[in-house]
């Protein structure tokens, strides 16, 4: 689960699930889904573009060797559609989806250099452009003979009416959606669809510095409209197929305020910023961290602990770390 002065160790959970493969928008929160699902089920798992398990930095070619061999049950990253497919396996497939334009402004303000206008960053990072289209579209008719030559091809091209079709297209092979604006709901959705523990987590989420302020003149808005018009249109569908989603796996708001006391608690002596290891080392003993949780429990309703130290006692890592 986590690392605390090396006094805890990561628990894996057995994935029952049939293997997956995640295609992940950027700034949708995926990094979000990815942390809670590497912090239960990390020994089964591929990270693209992370070190996990001791394997050092994976890229997409090495990603794509150990799917080809079956040697994990689920395949997170940026990937494209159709990356399983183009080493002869068909996994199951989830995607993540959020506002486009909320998506495009917040990747600018995120990764945009200082002083850098929207349009001279969008000028040279043309891939942001339709990104949803672009991920799900596939790949077909790519050029290139490795994975990465592919993956570049998929970046590069222009997106066009052909590709919103295909993605509307591959849509309906992908079997699960996480909505960013509604996540707590997507994740719990997401136990229920495919088996899994309480995707509870000690290690909080990623934290990007601070975005850089972004007031949009008319030019702007202009650019934002072009380069999510075809998203848009994507979009109506990916909420059409969550809608769904979420009229199958029913999660009422008891469950939603179930996730959020957990947070609470957690966090209410500072566990999810000190366990930020191994790039920000926790200064927090287990000892201290422990006791504070003990006694944000204490200070709660009945009712509300009741349901907390269920929703606890269904993750094994938290039930230990609760002993």
């Amino acid at each position: 689960m986590f690392l605390l002065n090396g006094q805890v160790s990561i628990f894996t959970h057995t994935w029952t699930g049939p293997p997956l493969l995640f295609v992940h928008n950027q700034r949708c929160g995926g990094t979000s889904v990815n942390g809670r699902i590497l912090d239960n089920y990390r020994e089964v798992t591929c990270k693209f573009g992370k070190a996990i398990s001791g394997e050092g930095e994976i890229g997409i070619e090495q990603a794509g060797a150990l799917l080809r061999k079956g040697k994990r049950s689920l395949y997170l990253g940026h990937f494209f559609f159709g990356f399983d497919r183009l080493l002869g396996r068909r996994l199951k497939v989830a995607t993540n989806f959020r506002n486009p334009r909320a998506r495009l402004v917040s990747t600018y303000r995120q990764f945009s250099m200082p002083g850098q206008s929207f349009a001279d960053w969008l000028g040279r990072n043309p891939w942001h452009e339709n990104h949803l289209v672009r991920q799900l579209a596939g790949p077909t008719g790519a050029t290139g003979s490795t994975l990465s030559e592919v993956g570049a091809w998929i970046k590069a091209r222009p997106i066009t009416e052909a590709d919103l079709d295909a993605a509307i297209r591959n849509l309906g092979e992908v079997s699960f959606i996480f909505n960013c604006e509604d996540l707590e709901r997507s994740i719990i959705m997401f136990e229920r669809a495919y088996g899994t523990v309480p995707l509870l987590s000690a290690m909080g989420v990623r934290r990007h510095a601070a975005p850089v302020p972004f007031e949009p003149t008319p030019e702007d808005e202009r650019l934002i409209d072009q380069a999510t018009a075809l998203d848009e249109r994507l979009a109506e569908h990916l909420r059409g197929r969550y809608d769904e989603q979420a009229r199958r796996f029913a999660v009422s708001d008891a469950d939603i305020r179930t996730r959020e006391l957990f947070a609470k608690v957690f966090d209410s002596v500072g566990i999810l910023k000190a366990a930020d290891a191994p790039m920000n080392p926790p200064t927090v003993s287990f000892p201290v961290i422990r006791e504070g949780v003990l006694r944000a429990l204490d200070e709660l309703g009945a009712d509300d602990r009741d349901a907390l130290m269920a929703l606890c006692e269904r993750n094994e890592n938290i039930r230990r770390f609760l002993a």
